[in-house]
């Protein structure tokens, strides 16, 4: 493929994938320290039920991820295609209702979470203990609930537009109110599972003023607008986050059967190492949700473009940094397991120390394999395959785990139980590698032949890609641009006014987005829609945005920037977006 286009995305993937990890394992970090302060100060049964209200925590997060998905689809594709004004009105009415779902499920759980916490424990002697521990949680988190499931929307939003600083910032508010509050709670107010839940819900709220002030401050391209709103908007965002759903839901099984066959094989102690392995597992998947997250909101935009060349680089680099990642990750977990294990258990000697070891040991090996799964199932979701993204899911996060368990289990107890996290995840790549052997009819030893990209309606032969790596390719790429519209049907005319579009825009990103300190790249892409033909020119350089420079370089005088006005009157529409840190514009001639 083109070193150019796969230069752009290995740069900007980086960039933003650093910012995206950082900024999650500091949101994870939240949650560990809940755990180990629960589990080192308020007691085996805390911990269990820390443990316990995990599946409840994930259908609410489901709502939240839901509409992430789906902005991450639909916005992105629409941003890369320039239409921006649509892209702001769903990402508008998303927001809105998914708050009101949000309100509503979080004001259930606070008034009803005594029968929901009898569910959770039922059937066990020491139950009872435990259904206080739970209930009294649930009612703390509860009312910041809604706060949480819009904070990775509101994420989302600042990573599209390149302010992934300020997501940081929200994140680093959020665990520094959370860190405190439970300190105080645990030390100060003795609040027991209800102050820790209140503590958890007082860092959302602050983390989502976060963004309000930077919104308010620093306006960006996608804004906030609840006038005339239409829920209408939402459904398409809806329709495209609904596989998520049904992921999570399998995930949730997972933790409940998880939780219902350690409670019956060792009982509390077995599902208090379970939660403390569960919150290592979040911190360390962490970086392979940055990872993913990046990945989908690439694929999203590719796939809008219907741009394979970006697609199949978007998943070689996905995949390769994310495997280097993750491997690492993986030896780390399991050297440092004694370590971990020490932080959320202070009797060295115990049932409950040496468990959590053994536990956090063997799921390390599921690290690398988690992060390949994760990968190709959201690429597929961005690509439009939500059925391969469902199916494998399904095997994944449910069926392979739960036939894993209960094999493993029975075969050698509680540490065949801590091993099907890896064996459902081995079982899940080597079906999809069959798949993809008998859907191709030969194996699989390409990223490319794991592609499985839906039929566009586009003739390849009529699609022009270039790329420029300083001003002396501006010239030749202009030509051969000019050529292929000629060879395609174009009038010279148009022809002609492509190829000057080409110079003067290539060369102003030249002179004022290269700084000489990295290499930068510049791509180019023709493409003929209807009666149009639509030219994007992307690059990982500076920010230069052409509207924005001639409203704020002597606008009054019509003699400067007199290439890029005349641009602006010729062409028929020219939008410009900052996408995940790439400069886009795309116009239409």
């Amino acid at each position: 493929m083109n070193q150019n286009t796969l230069g752009i995305i290995r740069n900007v993937f980086l960039r933003s994938v650093s910012v995206m990890i950082v900024s999650n394992v500091t949101l994870f970090a939240g949650g560990m320290v809940d755990s180990l302060l629960i589990s080192r100060y308020l007691g085996t049964e805390c911990t269990a039920a820390y443990g316990i209200v995990a599946p409840v925590s994930l259908i609410i997060v489901m709502i939240s991820l839901v509409f992430l998905t789906g902005l991450q689809n639909v916005c992105s594709g629409l941003l890369a295609t320039g239409n921006i004004d649509e892209a702001g009105r769903r990402l508008s009415a998303s927001f809105f209702l998914e708050f009101i779902l949000t309100a509503l499920f979080s004001s259930y759980l606070f008034l009803f979470s005594d029968q929901v916490a009898a569910v959770l424990v039922a059937g066990k002697e020491q139950s009872y203990l435990l259904k206080e521990c739970v209930s009294a949680y649930m009612r703390g988190f509860a009312p910041g609930m809604a706060a949480l499931c819009l904070m990775p929307g509101f994420m989302f939003l600042m990573y599209l537009q390149g302010k992934g600083n300020t997501a940081f910032k929200a994140v680093l508010v959020q665990l520094s109110v959370n860190i405190v509050g439970d300190l105080f709670n645990v030390f100060v107010f003795h609040g027991g599972m209800l102050g820790m839940g209140i503590a958890t819900s007082a860092c959302h709220f602050c983390a989502i003023l976060v963004f309000i002030v930077e919104m308010i401050r620093s306006p960006g391209v996608l804004n906030l607008s609840f006038k005339n709103i239409r829920i209408f908007d939402a459904l398409s965002v809806i329709k495209a986050g609904a596989p998520v759903a049904a992921e999570k839901l399998f995930i949730s099984m997972q933790l409940f059967i998880t939780n219902k066959i350690l409670l019956s094989i060792s009982g509390a102690v077995a599902v208090a190492a379970f939660s403390v392995m569960a919150t290592m597992q979040s911190l360390y998947n962490s970086v392979s949700i940055g990872i993913v997250s990046t990945t989908q909101t690439a694929a999203s935009a590719f796939s809008g473009e219907k741009d394979e060349e970006s697609l199949e680089g978007t998943l070689k680099v996905s995949l390769l940094y994310g495997l280097m990642a993750e491997t690492a990750i993986a030896v780390f977990a399991f050297l440092s397991a004694p370590l971990a294990a020490r932080l959320f258990v202070a009797d060295l000697s115990s049932e409950r120390y040496v468990m959590t070891v053994t536990a956090l040991r063997i799921f390390a090996f599921s690290i690398p394999l988690y992060n390949i799964n994760a990968s190709f199932q959201k690429y597929y979701l961005s690509i439009g395959r939500t059925l391969y993204m469902l199916v494998f899911g399904f095997l994944n996060n449910f069926a392979f785990f739960v036939l894993s368990a209960c094999i493993l289990g029975h075969m050698f107890n509680i540490r065949g139980v801590w091993a099907s996290f890896a064996a459902g995840e081995l079982c899940t790549i080597i079906c999809l590698i069959a798949f993809t052997w008998i859907k191709n009819g030969h194996f699989p030893v390409r990223v490319r032949d794991f592609m499985h990209i839906p039929k566009w309606n586009i003739d390849r032969s009529r699609v022009f890609k270039g790329a420029v790596s300083d001003e002396a390719c501006v010239v030749k790429i202009s030509e051969e641009a000019f050529n292929h519209c000629i060879a395609c049907g174009a009038s010279r005319r148009t022809a002609m006014l492509i190829a000057m579009v080409i110079e003067e825009m290539t060369k102003n990103i030249i002179q004022w987005g290269f700084d000489g300190k990295k290499k930068s790249h510049i791509d180019i892409r023709i493409v003929q829609e209807n009666d149009n033909w639509i030219l994007r020119i992307r690059d990982d350089c500076k920010a230069f945005n052409p509207e924005k420079w001639l409203s704020i370089h002597k606008p009054e005088a019509p003699e400067n920037n007199i290439g890029i006005r005349m641009v602006f009157r010729l062409v028929k529409d020219i939008k410009y977006v900052n996408l995940l840190g790439m400069n886009q514009l795309v116009i239409s001639i």
